[in-house]
């Protein structure tokens, strides 16, 4: 029996979901994998034997292949009925964690950078997702770039200087959430352009996870990680469910994303008070000790009352509460990069034991430190 994986190998996201697929695909006796190219002819390429399909693609894509006999699985979103299986992103808790994460930051007004094409709703429902989770939160929202429409010429140069210009309409300083990589991208020389900082007047975080690209630029751009691979690997499970007779052929499943990757372009800043920023950095860059109030002061050059006082007026939150948050992604940081046992991590980050760290964690995240863990190392 084989089972057919639409590849598109100029997509990271892509590879990494076929990574999960094929993974799952190897425990099966008698199942194989049959790459399909992205402009495949389905009618040409599907043998006999192919019982099963997994891929994004729209509707009018997978009705032949079902009138073929061919059950599907889709990683790709669309608001009617689904045609066969699919396995969407939780867009709802995609947003509740970016925004918690650019609240802590200190953001209360939150601006949206993508262009919306109502041919392809993913970025259409992410944008949804954020002002619901906006007016939930209570938070300031200071609407999307909306680009101009035809006959109007739009090269990327020009996107670029517009974006600008409606940067600085924008009162400081904001946290801008993007809807991809190639935006966040376009954001970061909109805001250089534009003549303001990150992360002191604006902080940026992506809703994608193309790390290979976000990590590369300057300053690297927080975002979220999305476990394609494990995407595409309860995609194969539910597809071989659903070719047992185990699960029925039209289905929905929401796949949550595991939280947000830290970087510079949501580092703890101030954009004008530079005894401030000086203890801020000391907080986002501890290594082998977390920092305590009085090491803060210290590097701010003030007293104890005058750190809480200025951190209060300008950041919205007492050093206490900003240690807190440190130890927490500093643990956050070395469960991703895995090699240390739990007790180690708890010892490091400032824990009395490791289950304060497991509460902590499972608190923040919604699973526990192992499965935290493995849900990064998966992809």
């Amino acid at each position: 029996m084989q089972i057919g994986f639409l590849s598109n190998g100029s997509q990271v996201w892509n590879r990494l979901q076929l990574q999960g697929v094929a993974r799952t695909v190897r425990r099966q006796k008698g199942v194989r994998l049959l790459l399909l190219p992205g402009s495949a002819s389905f009618d040409r390429l599907l043998s006999q034997d192919m019982k099963g399909f997994i891929g994004s693609a729209p509707p009018e894509m997978l009705a032949p292949l079902h009138n073929l006999g061919v059950l599907t699985m889709n990683l790709a979103r669309h608001r009617g009925q689904p045609v066969g299986g699919e396995l969407w992103t939780d867009y709802q808790t995609l947003a509740d964690m970016a925004l918690e994460h650019l609240t802590e930051r200190g953001c209360s007004r939150i601006a949206c950078f993508g262009t919306w094409d109502h041919r392809h709703p993913n970025p259409v429902d992410m944008r949804e997702a954020l002002w619901r989770a906006i007016r939930k939160r209570k938070l300031q929202p200071l609407g999307d770039f909306t680009p101009p429409g035809p006959p109007h010429p739009w090269t990327l140069a020009g996107q670029i200087q517009e974006v600008a210009d409606w940067l600085l309409t924008l009162p400081l300083p904001f946290g801008l959430v993007t809807t991809d990589s190639t935006h966040a991208g376009r954001a970061l020389e909109s805001i250089r352009i534009a003549g303001l900082t990150v992360p002191g007047d604006v902080r940026v975080l992506s809703m994608d996870n193309d790390s290979a690209y976000l990590e590369c630029c300057t300053p690297s751009i927080s975002h979220m990680h999305l476990n394609q691979a494990e995407k595409g690997a309860r995609a194969a499970e539910l597809l071989l469910e659903m070719l047992e007779g185990k699960r029925e052929s039209n289905f929905r499943e929401l796949k949550a994303p595991s939280g947000v990757l830290p970087l510079q372009s949501t580092a703890y800043a101030t954009p004008h008070d530079p005894q401030l920023q000086r203890a801020l950095d000391v907080l986002e860059h501890w290594e082998y000790q977390l920092p305590s109030v009085e090491d803060l002061a210290q590097a701010a050059g003030m007293s104890r009352s005058t750190l809480f006082r200025r951190m209060e007026q300008q950041i919205g939150k007492k050093p206490g509460e900003l240690l807190y948050q440190a130890r927490r992604e500093k643990a956050l940081q070395l469960l991703r990069e895995g090699g240390q046992h739990l007790a180690e991590v708890a010892d490091l980050c400032g824990y009395s034991l490791p289950s304060q760290l497991t509460h902590d964690i499972k608190k923040h995240t919604g699973q526990t430190p192992k499965q935290y863990r493995e849900s990064w190392q998966m992809g």
